[in-house]
């Protein structure tokens, strides 16, 4: 398997290398995978897709893929969370099964099922309205309503798995994350969700890129697990971990989880991904320092 991924690698270096023409495409394996410059095409025409979809269906996309973010953050306190003796013995181990087992699954769900996630929404409408494809008042539109419903798919799903018994009072592995993370300084978690999402919204650029479905897989997964192992702060994820914790019994108010939780990692998700995929790639891809709508 690890010899197969290596001669992946190779064969994509190899094609980026050699590739020439103005809209190049990588061949690989399997697929094809476009051109970053294509990407950033393909992206900014997504992010203007979501904008203008009606407002009943992009609410319906965002609450199933609150429920997809809630079922992946169930799954990792599942595996990953409910290894104390692992943990002891080995941290850094613990910490990759948290990132393998739970949102990686998720983020494929919503995207191969045209879901509406607000965290990847911050960069792809951002690209659109710097390329004046949208208005700024269809991107607050579509990141409010997909806001809310990421949080109502978020609370409905962990509510179902706590009230099918998968989760009991005292379960030690969502008291423990919920009463952790409404812990952490304000400031700590707004970078912490500035970093997060920077990569959450890589993954969704590079699934963008590839054709092929194991091509979007191990362009999810990486960033994905990686944000997770590295304990960055995802807003949507939290907003069914925490909630699943307080049922559980941790000692965290409503107000502390909205305060000490929810406000800082939103904001610092809306800066990373907003400054750091829509914004840089609009002048690493786009029209940000050429100018050249044509191309768009």
């Amino acid at each position: 398997m690890m010899a197969r991924f290596l001669a992946l690698s190779v064969c994509f270096a190899g094609a980026a290398a050699h590739t020439v023409g103005p809209a190049p495409l990588f061949r690989l394996r399997g697929g094809t995978a476009k051109s970053p410059a294509d990407t950033y095409k393909a992206f900014v025409a997504g992010g203007a897709d979501k904008a203008t979809t009606d407002t009943r269906v992009t609410l319906m996309q965002s609450v199933s893929t609150g429920c997809f973010v809630a079922f992946g953050g169930a799954l990792l306190l599942t595996v990953g969370g409910q290894m104390p003796g692992i943990k002891a013995a080995n941290p850094g181990l613990q910490k990759i099964m948290l990132g393998i087992f739970g949102l990686p699954w998720a983020m494929m769900m919503i995207v191969l099922t045209g879901g509406q996630l607000f965290t990847g929404n911050t960069a792809m409408l951002t690209a659109a309205l710097l390329e004046k494809k949208i208005t700024l008042a269809q991107l607050a539109k579509n990141w409010v309503i997909t806001y809310l419903g990421n949080f109502v798919g978020s609370l409905a799903a962990m509510f179902l798995l706590f009230s099918a018994g998968l989760f009991t009072p005292g379960n030690a592995a969502a008291t423990t994350i919920a009463t952790y993370k409404t812990s952490i300084p304000f400031m700590q978690v707004v970078m912490r969700g500035f970093l997060c999402n920077w990569m959450v919204c890589i993954a969704v650029f590079m699934m963008t890129c590839s054709a092929s479905l194991p091509g979007k897989f191990l362009a999810a997964f990486l960033p994905i697990s990686s944000f997770v192992a590295l304990g960055f702060e995802h807003s949507i994820a939290n907003m069914g971990m925490i909630p699943l914790g307080m049922l559980c019994g941790a000692d965290v108010s409503l107000s502390k989880f909205l305060l000490s939780s929810l406000l800082p990692v939103t904001i610092g998700n809306i800066l990373g991904g907003a400054l750091m995929v829509g914004t840089f790639y609009h002048y690493a891809h786009g029209t940000g320092f050429t100018k050249n709508t044509k191309t768009y």
